[in-house]
């Protein structure tokens, strides 16, 4: 039970906090206790480490087989280029493979069958952050012709959101005992705590054009990323 006094005290909170977007009070039903609601966020600055590209090759023929044999052909000397380029053959995989009817509608009878397309997709992950470039450039000049961007992130990504999880607390704690400093109370308890967002993988895209087909493709790679965690924190008030 809150004496008269502490009653007062609240309401004052109540009111102050109002304006604040992430600050409140909450007043639960007779069966909780009442506390202060803080949301706060932590960022952590982190160097990227590997780069994640989606590299693919597309074929068309009159005949299904043909298209398939040129594809294979073309992504067999993809996967020679990156293992002499020194990427591992455990970080690159095979993500779709499809063959699609092409149809001329223009010709009679309609819906007339042309041809086919091949479209095979590989998934490369490159630690060497120092030859991208290089890399990529082999498998354009192996038959790459459908690449859809690298993206720039942290092998550890875990570790890093768990650094970022611990300044939001850090944040909400200070928050909520500065608010309860200003008007006489203290902080309590954690009543409850919630993750209620932050960016998940921490990613820099970059695009670039396949046709430059006779110099390296040029690369630059982000110094930092930032990655973020908000957590909302009901603390009790004492």
């Amino acid at each position: 039970m809150f004496t008269k006094h502490a009653s007062i005290i609240v309401s004052v909170l109540m009111t102050v906090l109002m304006a604040c977007s992430d600050t409140n009070i909450i007043v639960p039903d007779s069966t909780q206790s009442k506390g202060i609601r803080v949301s706060g966020t932590g960022i952590v600055k982190a160097s990227p480490d590997i780069i994640h590209a989606s590299i693919g090759v597309q074929t068309f023929d009159e005949k299904a087989k043909t298209a398939v044999d040129i594809n294979n052909e073309k992504i067999n000397a993809i996967f020679s280029a990156l293992t002499e380029k020194g990427v591992s053959k455990t970080d690159f995989e095979t993500v779709s493979f499809n063959i699609y009817p092409q149809r001329d509608f223009r010709r009679d009878p309609p819906n007339q069958i042309v041809g086919f397309q091949v479209n095979n997709t590989i998934s490369v992950t490159i630690r060497n952050l120092n030859h991208v470039g290089e890399i990529l450039q082999a498998t354009i000049q192996a038959g790459a012709n459908n690449i859809s961007g690298i993206n720039f992130t942290v092998e550890d990504v875990v570790k890093v959101r768990e650094k970022a999880r611990v300044e939001a607390v850090k944040d909400a704690k200070q928050k909520a005992e500065s608010m309860a400093e200003t008007l006489g109370v203290k902080v309590g308890k954690v009543i409850s705590l919630n993750e209620t967002g932050g960016n998940y993988p921490p990613v820099v895209r970059r695009e670039y054009d396949v046709t430059m087909a006779d110099a390296e493709v040029p690369i630059q790679t982000p110094s930092e990323l930032e990655i973020s965690i908000t957590v909302e924190i009901i603390f009790e008030i004492e």
